[in-house]
């Protein structure tokens, strides 16, 4: 921020400025000095910018003083009617009240340099004819980090091109092998199944969730609880040990007679249990 008119050329004129502004300080401050040097300066003070204005305008006072980009803006809006006059004084910074630890200096701060990197915050003063140039918050410490996370990935990058033990010519050899090229499909197939399987129970247990019915409603809600909650390692192994705990499976009518029996080894293959623990998880 800086001010418009030197104190000392004010001498001998009358000079109209804003009630509780610095310039109506400074006036005051200078017209005893003008008085001792034969020249009296003449203060108006006013509520308010427009009354300032109306002021100089109407001839009441011969200069008007004001903040650097109040002065430009009200110069630019008065179509050649008022004009800038003399050198800027008493620099100072320009800020933003917000009330103490409400946790908005960060987002403002953040928002302002981003309209400073895209040029927004420049074609505002410009528009205000405030002939100021913004300079964004330097970060030291971001650039110092970014430099190390560079040095980091270039010596991880050196290594791995450069260690022989690495073995990259074995590594290609078996990269399109049959062995993995199988894996991969079956890599894919689990993938695509076990997101059916969850797609479909998940959609099942939410309808359930929002059951008015109390047992639908708190089974959906101990199964997302246990199936959720328990590592899916540990799933893995239940389902492909299910035959320790459930050696014969079989499907008949509850606590009466069985109609289809199937030995667990043979039901639960690692392909199954895998889907199992994937798509109930």
């Amino acid at each position: 921020m800086r001010h418009r008119i030197h104190q000392a050329r004010l001498c001998g004129h009358k000079v109209a400025v804003e009630k509780g502004t610095t310039q109506a300080a400074d006036a005051q401050a200078q017209a005893p000095k003008c008085t001792s040097a034969g020249k009296p300066l003449t203060v108006e003070i006013f509520n308010d910018q427009n009354a300032v204005n109306l002021a100089l305008s109407s001839g009441r006072a011969d200069v008007a003083m004001a903040d650097s980009p109040v002065a430009a803006y009200q110069v630019k809006q008065s179509n050649g009617v008022f004009k800038l006059s003399g050198p800027e004084y008493g620099t100072a910074p320009y800020g933003i009240a917000i009330p103490k630890n409400n946790g908005m200096a960060k987002p403002i701060l953040a928002a302002l340099e981003h309209l400073m990197a895209n040029g927004t915050y420049l074609k505002i003063l410009d528009k205000w004819a405030v002939e100021i140039k913004a300079v964004p918050v330097r970060h030291p410490g971001r650039w110092l980090a970014a430099a190390v996370v560079l040095v980091l990935v270039a010596m991880f990058v050196h290594t791995l091109l450069t260690n022989p033990r690495f073995e990259w010519n074995v590594i290609g050899s078996y990269f399109l092998s049959r062995r993995v090229l199988d894996g991969l499909a079956i890599t894919i197939l689990l993938t695509v199944v076990a997101m059916v399987i969850g797609i479909v129970l998940g959609v099942i247990l939410a309808v359930m969730r929002l059951s008015a019915n109390p047992l639908l409603s708190g089974s959906s809600w101990v199964y997302i609880w246990f199936f959720r909650g328990t590592p899916i390692l540990v799933q893995l192994l239940f389902w492909f040990n299910l035959a320790f705990l459930y050696p014969d499976i079989s499907l008949g009518v509850p606590f009466g007679p069985s109609f289809l029996h199937a030995d667990a080894n043979s039901l639960i293959t690692p392909l199954a249990a895998a889907i199992l623990g994937l798509g109930l998880n």
